[in-house]
């Protein structure tokens, strides 16, 4: 490339940039004036009415069954709006961090936005400070069906800042945190929490949860697997402590089990073991926005695989704009991840474009190798070693094609941590977790977080590939 052609490369980076930053000081200031719009409202009546609790509550909601996790930097309004499209009932925004939500009004404007349909909602906080949650639960109360506090959260930042997982000890605090909010909220609370493991892991369990629901959670939320099984760490959910858990309250308030699902065959055999009221996905549904209606959208009928999903998101990006650019390139990457991992060009059309229109050439590229995939394959369909055993016609037909394309793009975000031949879905404890596996599977993620250092985005602190680890809390 020429000094003049680099010089006009950088020009028209430098032009898309100030385009993008305009764009989102209009956003802004349309995003304060609706948060403005719902303070005034929560301002006009400090009594609280008489409100629906535990399963009462749940059968007004819809009676849900299939739920969408709250994950950070990800559960933008047009991602929900996309989940609800396929299936899904009942959906989270991200965490968010109360104390910024109370005291700051940049962060509530650029991290809250919703809409009339984006019901029903359950918004996320993490703290420890009761009455900052309850001042930052405030602000939402009339634009959500209930206010969910983080106890789920096992990262490193949740134990420095006191909140998530690293509550779960702390029951008299716990306690003080959701008797004050069921006591001052006009919606529900409820809890996402853990469970233990150990010789006195389900006493533990229990003594946790019971905690929560006597000081007035309406819901439990429960990761089956400890604050320990994150990253590399990971093993299959424990199923059978969540029906047991079931069992133990006995219809006083629904039950969500959370963990191991990748596919709406997941759903229905975790609903069976579990008898839970209902199952919530995040990572599973993160990288297939239609796992709870099996790709079929709900109105229209039409089938969306992963090309289709992501470009449906990025209508939705465009009608809902996230406040951070990352969240739309970070769906995209997640949403084509099996063909990112085949096509380096791919994975550099996610970091060049800086819009969401721009983002659109990253499915035209699919679409484009896809073609060129099948018309090599049909070039090939004389070959026994492609198509051994089939006549020509056969191997020439459309469905035989499309097989043997997909066959290279069988690679999936949910199932990175996962050695070749183990089974995430185990219902057995470490099941698929043999020493030998565990140390490749230690090599496998060596080699993924040297992949992310080296594709870092430009000025953004997150990587291409952020939130690859744990984005669900």
């Amino acid at each position: 490339m020429t000094d003049d052609e680099k010089e006009a490369a950088s020009f028209r980076k430098m032009e898309k940039k100030a385009t993008h930053r305009a764009m989102q000081k209009e956003l802004d200031a349309t995003r304060r004036a609706a948060a403005e719009q719902r303070l005034n409202g929560a301002a006009e009546s400090s009594v609280i009415a008489e409100k629906k609790t535990g399963y009462e509550w749940f059968r007004n909601i819809g009676s849900p069954k299939f739920v969408v996790a709250p994950m950070v930097d990800q559960s933008d309004l047009g991602y929900r709006m996309l989940c609800r499209e396929y299936g899904a009932q009942l959906v989270y925004t991200q965490m968010f961090n109360a104390g910024m939500f109370a005291e700051q009004e940049q962060y509530r404007v650029k991290e809250f936005v919703t809409c009339s349909g984006d019901r029903p909602l359950i918004v996320q906080f993490a703290g420890h400070d009761p009455a900052l949650i309850l001042k930052a639960a405030k602000f939402v109360e009339k634009d959500c069906d209930a206010v969910d506090i983080n106890l789920g959260c096992p990262q490193g930042i949740a134990k420095r800042g006191r909140y998530g997982a690293f509550l779960m000890e702390e029951l008299d605090l716990l306690s003080e945190i959701v008797s004050l909010l069921a006591a001052n909220l006009s919606v529900p609370v409820t809890c996402k929490t853990r469970i233990y493991k150990g010789p006195d892991g389900w006493e533990r369990t229990v003594k946790l949860a019971e905690t929560l629901v006597n000081a007035g959670a309406s819901m439990l939320t429960i990761h089956g697997r400890t604050r320990e099984e994150k990253g590399h760490h990971v093993t299959a959910a424990d199923w059978q402590t969540l029906r047991r858990l079931k069992e133990h309250f006995k219809g006083r308030v629904p039950i969500v089990c959370n963990g191991g699902i990748f596919d709406m065959g997941d759903v229905e055999e975790c609903l069976r073991i579990t008898q839970c009221d209902a199952v919530m996905s995040s990572e599973g549904v993160l990288e297939n926005p239609g796992l709870f209606s099996r790709n079929i959208h709900l109105q229209t009928g039409h089938y969306a695989n992963q090309v289709r999903l992501t470009e449906e998101y990025l209508d939705m990006a465009a009608k809902y704009p996230p406040w951070h650019m990352k969240t739309v390139r970070s769906h995209v990457q997640k949403m084509l991840y099996r063909y990112c991992v085949k096509h380096q060009a791919l994975r550099d059309l996610i970091n060049e474009n800086v819009s969401t229109e721009e983002l659109r050439v990253c499915t035209e590229y699919v679409r484009t190798v896809q073609q060129r995939d099948r018309e090599k394959v049909k070039g090939d369909s004389h070959s026994n070693s492609v198509f051994a055993g089939t006549t020509t016609s056969q191997a020439a037909s459309s469905e035989a094609v499309n097989d043997h394309v997909d066959e290279k793009y069988m690679e999936t975000w949910y199932h990175r941590h996962w050695p070749a031949g183990s089974n995430p879905h185990a219902r057995e404890f470490g099941a698929g977790c043999t020493p030998q596996a565990a140390a490749e599977k230690n090599k496998q993620i060596l080699i993924q977080e040297e992949e992310i250092l080296a594709t870092r985005l430009e000025g953004e602190e997150d990587g291409l590939l952020g939130g690859l680890f744990s984005c669900e809390y």
